[in-house]
């Protein structure tokens, strides 16, 4: 009889620390998890040897976590579906004489990439990481203020505390003008992303325990960088993101989950958006040479700009190409870098370039049934979607902030374009663990 109870108080004790061992190696995963997503939010093509550090440590530590891994096929086929797209375009490029190297970079992009980011993907959605993706949102915004404002700091009072080699990597450069300030570097763009889903957060009646402080005081950093970062396209995002809030709302048919002052905010902000647009048509026909800030604005939609020149290259090169388009490694006739001849600012442009009328429909075919997929699924769980609809809000704002910003080209702004099927495995409903951070 004591033989029987040593060994049953002996199986307990083992079930016991096999039970603590795998939830440390859970917190393991998730803090993996955590540092691998916080990297490519805070160091957008910026230092890549620690951002495979911790995606290596993300990767292995799961099997130590979890015992078995789930597939998604909504992940699959997305990623397979971009693939194959970029399979056939590279080809198309070659046949149209594009540059190998424009080719290949562009081959890594659509299928190297994809290939990562479906296993990148299926490990964040097995054991649901939507809290994590929450947190590091949060601890992302909060990095990039301080590293923005540490060097503005650093160059304005040339103190001299930061290296060349890590201003080269961060792309930490500052221009200090009449009127306002500019401020180019790489991780600006993740704030078109982090942004836009802070402020959805904060609009929400059902956001209690993850609007905390720490997200109160990210929403403060972020929008107020953005503000002094002189990206006029970050600040047409950040002033359009509640009337994208309101629209996803009223789509998904959970209006009624917005706070009364954010509702209030959004038709304040509907009237102001009306006379502001107004104002500046106005101001726009007039001389206004001694208002620095809205020549700033107005140099945006000069003939003279940059983009503005591309724009008709790129349409003249698609009507060349309309069907299928040039391919990869083609370039439109302007010569934007020397590096790379065969890109372009203007995203969307670009892709009618490319893929021609064949290729865009199909890209953005794709993009509209997956769209269509998560609104529905929204619908269907609208008292747990908190974090899915503020995802989704900023996955849009991210998409407006790219039509004149090459981000679509990176591999780690490529994580926000992933959250689009990533949403779409939710089928059984976006619950998550709601304890405050």
């Amino acid at each position: 009889m004591l033989y029987v109870l040593s060994a049953y108080k002996s199986n307990i004790l083992f079930s016991s620390f096999i039970f603590s061992l795998i939830m440390s190696f859970k917190k393991l995963n998730h803090f993996a998890t955590l540092l691998f997503l916080m990297s490519i939010m805070t160091f957008p093509r910026s230092f890549i040897e620690l951002k495979l550090v911790f995606l290596v440590l993300f990767i292995f530590s799961y099997p130590l976590s979890s015992r078995r891994l789930t597939i998604y096929p909504e992940v699959i086929i997305f990623y397979c579906f971009v693939a194959l797209i970029g399979s056939i375009w590279s080809v198309i490029g070659i046949f149209n004489g594009g540059a190998l190297h424009g080719i290949s970079d562009s081959f890594r992009l659509w299928v190297f990439w994809s290939f990562a980011y479906m296993i990148i993907i299926t490990l964040l959605r097995n054991d649901d990481k939507m809290k994590i993706i929450h947190i590091a949102i949060t601890l992302s915004g909060i990095l990039i203020f301080l590293i923005n404002i540490f060097g503005l700091c650093n160059y304005y009072f040339n103190l001299g505390l930061i290296s060349q080699d890590i201003l080269k990597e961060l792309k930490l450069n500052f221009g200090i003008h009449k009127g306002y300030i500019q401020i180019t570097s790489h991780n600006i763009g993740s704030l078109f992303f982090i942004i836009p889903y802070l402020i959805s957060i904060h609009f929400r009646q059902d956001a209690d325990r993850l609007s905390s402080s720490l997200t109160k005081i990210s929403l403060l950093f972020t929008v107020l960088l953005a503000a002094i970062s002189g990206r006029r396209a970050l600040w047409l995002v950040v002033v359009f993101a509640p009337l994208i809030i309101a629209a996803f709302s009223h789509i998904t048919g959970s209006t009624n989950l917005l706070k009364k002052n954010s509702k209030r905010i959004i038709n304040i902000l509907i009237i102001a958006i009306a006379f502001f647009l107004f104002g500046i048509a106005f101001l726009f026909r007039k001389d206004t040479s001694d208002i620095v800030f809205l020549n700033h604005l107005k140099s945006a939609f000069s003939s003279l700009d940059a983009r503005s020149i591309q724009k008709g290259y790129l349409f003249d090169g698609f009507l060349k190409y309309p069907i299928l388009g040039s391919g990869f490694g083609v370039s439109a006739g302007y010569l934007r870098s020397e590096k790379a001849p065969w890109l372009y600012e203007l995203t969307y442009h670009q892709i009618l370039f490319n893929f021609g009328i064949v290729g865009t429909f199909l890209i953005f075919s794709l993009f509209i049934l997956y769209l269509y997929f998560v609104i529905l699924l929204i619908r269907r769980n609208k008292n747990e979607s908190v974090i899915a609809i503020s995802i989704l809000v900023a996955f849009f704002s991210f998409l407006i902030g790219a039509y004149s910003n090459p981000y679509l080209g990176s591999f780690d702004f490529l994580l926000y374009i992933g959250m689009l099927p990533y949403l779409a495995t939710y089928q059984n409903g976006y619950s998550y663990n709601t304890t405050r951070i």
